[in-house]
């Protein structure tokens, strides 16, 4: 078995939330307020625009994906 195989083959871990917590309808309210203008780079499938940023550090840094993001073992 290929190895891409394998990992398309991989369940995803079981969330450390339900969607219906608070926290987490606090953390999606923020995500998509106009206020902090998250969906410019956190949208679409991947839940990253891949584009470089200057965070104000004088160096350019890829946003992140969310995709997994409450998956065990991200705090």
């Amino acid at each position: 078995m290929s190895l891409s195989r394998w990992l398309f083959a991989l369940r995803s871990p079981a969330p450390i939330r339900s969607p219906e917590d608070t926290s987490a309808q606090r953390g999606k309210a923020v995500l998509e307020s106009s206020a902090v203008d998250c969906p410019n780079c956190y949208g679409g499938a991947s839940l990253s625009n891949n584009e470089g940023h200057d965070l104000g550090t004088g160096g350019m840094f890829q946003v992140p994906s969310l995709v997994g993001i409450g998956a065990p073992g991200d705090a």
